[in-house]
């Protein structure tokens, strides 16, 4: 959230630059771009929330973080390598308010729901204080290197792009997991309509041990698409180790299990479930 909020920052006060540089001379016209542009970063600031919100309607979807971070990397060089008049810088700072909302939004709804209750107020506010203090080296970075290097503003905000890109690939390492489970889930949502009944009797919390029928190969995908919680489930080992697949199961916690080594993948579930996991297993061990 502190990089969201230095890169808010630093896009914010390049457009000051911007805006002067699309209207030499003529500060009226320039302080008419410049309120566009902010007008423009809000709207997609308002549109990108609201697609992360309609994305986590059953839970937060903390996958969309890394994807939303490329997208912002992206808007970024989009709007610095668009001509200096003309429309397409106001599409760029769309295309930036959209990645942005998306982005911050899951951020601040987890750590909403990670803190306790009691500990939520020191959380925040020092939550606060990491984001003044990365607008502060926001403002260092733009106004005190790149307008004293002379830097123009279009040039300014590429150079951003860079470190977008670079956050972006460290946040899909950091939530590997949930970004493959984010992409296979939506595609399964629109192959598949999926409602689920009585979603209410999986407990928020705490380790779950789900017990399912094992009706076709997309079982697992269907369960995933419709449980509000993570889950990770039990797999025979002879597909586990299929080499294309297997860092995709790895990726998202697939527990392998063999027949000659069933206790292995018994002490790993039951890990797992002390952890307040929620575990699958298919009890038929095969297609019904």
């Amino acid at each position: 959230m502190s990089y969201f909020w230095f890169m808010s920052n630093a896009v914010g006060t390049i457009l000051v630059t911007l805006s002067r540089e699309r209207h030499p001379g003529d500060s009226a016209a320039a302080a008419t771009s410049l309120s566009t542009m902010a007008a423009m970063l809000g709207v997609g600031i308002i549109v990108g929330s609201a697609l992360a919100s309609l994305s986590s309607k059953r839970r937060t979807e903390m996958g969309l973080v890394p994807i939303a971070g490329i997208g912002l990397g992206i808007a970024t060089l989009f709007a610095g390598l668009a001509p200096l008049t003309g429309p397409l810088v106001y599409f760029g700072m769309v295309g930036i308010g959209i990645a942005g909302g998306a982005f911050m939004t899951p951020l601040y709804a987890f750590v909403q729901q990670r803190s306790h209750p009691d500990e939520l107020a020191r959380v925040l506010s020092a939550m606060n204080l990491m984001d003044c203090l990365a607008s502060i080296v926001a403002n260092i970075v733009v106004v005190k290197l790149m307008l004293m290097a002379h830097i123009p503003a279009r040039w300014q905000l590429v150079a951003l792009a860079p470190l977008a890109f670079v956050a972006a690939v460290y946040m899909s390492r950091l939530l590997t997991h949930d970004l493959v489970r984010f992409i296979l889930l939506t595609i399964v949502r629109l192959a598949y309509k999926v409602r689920p009944v009585n979603a209410q009797n999986v407990p928020e919390t705490g380790g779950v041990l789900m017990l399912s029928n094992h009706v076709s190969y997309v079982d697992a995908f269907v369960l995933g698409a419709a449980c509000g919680r993570k889950v990770r489930f039990v797999m025979w080992d002879e597909l586990y180790n299929i080499k294309f697949v297997t860092w995709f199961l790895k990726a998202v916690g697939t527990v392998p299990i063999s027949a000659t080594r069933a206790k292995d993948a018994i002490r790993s579930v039951a890990a797992a479930l002390k952890e307040g996991q929620v575990v699958c297993l298919f009890p038929e061990g095969q297609i019904t």
